[in-house]
C-alpha cells in the first residue's frame, strides 16, 4: 500500500472492502467447482464428473480426476461467451502480472547499479525466467512458490520493524486521518492487483488431498494476507507519511538491512514468476498441446518486451488490477454464481450479490480510467 495514494482511514477501509469482494468471489468459485466435481453417491453425476473406473470413491462422495479450470467453469455456467471472456481476462491479467514483475526487477536493479538501465536488467533476467517457466507440474510450482511466500513474509516483517524503528527515532510523520476520494480508484486497482493469486486457486484446490478444506484454506490465507498488507501499510504511513514513494525500500534508511530486503524481494519475484505463468500456459496447452516449450517462451517474451516498452509500475498495476483482477476476483465469479444458483436463492441474497457486484465493477472501472490517464501523463510515455 502506498500512503501517497490513500489516506490512513481510506487505506484500511479500502483494503477490507477489496478483501471482502475477493473472499466472496473465491468462495463462489470453489462452490461452483464442488458442484461439478463432487456429487453424492447414487445421484446423477454432474456435467464433468467421471463415473467410470477412473473415479475413486471416498465415503459417500465421488471425485472426478479431470481438472476443472476457471475457464471450464465459466463455460458451464455462462456458456461459450463466458469461456471467451475468462480466457481474454486471464491473458491480460497474467501478462500484466509478469510485466509488472519485470518492471519491478528492472527498477530494483537500477537502484543498486544506477549505471545499468532498467531495460538491461530486464533482458539479463529474461533467460532465467525463460528457464524456470518451463516447469509444468503444479505441485512443483507450489513448492517453488512457497519458498517465495516464506521469503516475502520475512521481508514484510523486516519492513515493519524498520518503520517502527523510524517512528521511535523520528516520531510519527505528517499524516492525514481521512479519505482521499480522488486517489481511491487507483488505490483500489493497485490493491486488487495484490490479490493476484486468483487464477491459480482452482489448480491448487484440485491438487489438494482434502479439497473439502479449500474454503477454510482460502479464507485463512486471505485474512493473513489482508492483515499483513494493512500492517505494513499503516507502519509505512506512520513512518513516512505523504512523502512515501514506491518501492518501499526507497523510503527506508540506506544500509545492509535495506539492501538485504531488496535482494530478498527480488528473489520472491523470481521464484513466484513461474506460477504466474501457469494459468496462461495451461490454457494455451489445451489449444496447442504439441508446443509446450514454444508456448512458455511466448508467455515470457511478450511481458518482457512490454516491460521494456512501458516501464511504468504504478499505472500498470492500477490498470491490470482495475480491469482484470476485478473481473477475475469479483465480477465474473459473482455472475457465474448468480447464473448457477440465482433461481433458487432468496431475493435478499440475490440483491446483496448484485449490490456487491455493482460496487466492485464500478470501482474497477474508475481505477482503470484514472490509472490510464496517469499513464498517458507520464513524461516518458509518449516517447
Amino acid at each position: 500500500m502506498s500512503s501517497s495514494q490513500a489516506y490512513f482511514t481510506g487505506g484500511i477501509v479500502g483494503t477490507i472492502v477489496i478483501a471482502g469482494l475477493t473472499g466472496f468471489g473465491l468462495h463462489f468459485l470453489i462452490l461452483l467447482y464442488e458442484r461439478y466435481v463432487d456429487t453424492p453417491k447414487g445421484k446423477p453425476v454432474a456435467a464433468l464428473a467421471v463415473a467410470d473406473e477412473t473415479a475413486r470413491d471416498e465415503g459417500e462422495e465421488r471425485w472426478s480426476k479431470e481438472e476443472i479450470t476457471f475457464t471450464r467453469l465459466a463455460e458451464l455456467t455462462l456458456g461459450p461467451s463466458g469461456k471467451t471472456m475468462v480466457q481474454i481476462t486471464i491473458v491480460v491479467a497474467q501478462f500484466g502480472c509478469m510485466m509488472a514483475y519485470c518492471i519491478y526487477l528492472g527498477t530494483v536493479g537500477t537502484l543498486w547499479v544506477p549505471s545499468i538501465p532498467e531495460w538491461v536488467w530486464v533482458l539479463l533476467l529474461y533467460p532465467v525466467f525463460l528457464a524456470v517457466c518451463q516447469l509444468r507440474e503444479i505441485k512443483m510450482l507450489i513448492d517453488w512458490a512457497s519458498v517465495g511466500v516464506s521469503v516475502c513474509m520475512v521481508c514484510m516483517i523486516g519492513t515493519v520493524v524498520l518503520c517502527l524503528v523510524g517512528i521511535a527515532e523520528n516520531g510519527v510523520a505528517d499524516v492525514n486521518a481521512g479519505v482521499d476520494v480522488s486517489k481511491f480508484p487507483t488505490f483500489f486497482g493497485v490493491v486488487f492487483f495484490a490479490m493476484e493469486g486468483i487464477t491459480v486457486v482452482l489448480p491448487v484446490v484440485h491438487s489438494m488431498k482434502e479439497p473439502k478444506q479449500a474454503h477454510s484454506m482460502v479464507m485463512v490465507v486471505l485474512c493473513v494476507v489482508t492483515l499483513s498488507y494493512m500492517c505494513i501499510g499503516v507502519a509505512a504511513y506512520l513512518a513516512y507519511g505523504s512523502k512515501t514513494v514506491a518501492p518501499m525500500t526507497e523510503n527506508m534508511p540506506a544500509g545492509s538491512v535495506n539492501d538485504t530486503i531488496g535482494i530478498m524481494m527480488a528473489v520472491v519475484v523470481m521464484v513466484t514468476f513461474p506460477i504466474q505463468c501457469y494459468p496462461l500456459s495451461q490454457m494455451a496447452d489445451d489449444i496447442w498441446p504439441n508446443n509446450p516449450q514454444l508456448i512458455r517462451a511466448g508467455a515470457v517474451t511478450i511481458p518482457t518486451v512490454a516491460a521494456i516498452v512501458c516501464p511504468f509500475m504504478g499505472e500498470t498495476l492500477g490498470i491490470i488490477g482495475g480491469v482484470s483482477m476485478t473481473m477475475l476476483g469479483c465480477s465474473i465469479p459473482f455472475c457465474m454464481y448468480l447464473a448457477e444458483f440465482g433461481a433458487t436463492m432468496s431475493i435478499e441474497k440475490k440483491y446483496s450479490i448484485y449490490l456487491a457486484l455493482s460496487v466492485g465493477s464500478l470501482l474497477g472501472l474508475l481505477a482503470t480510467i484514472e490509472s490510464s490517464i496517469a499513464l498517458f501523463q507520464e513524461p516518458g510515455f509518449s516517447t
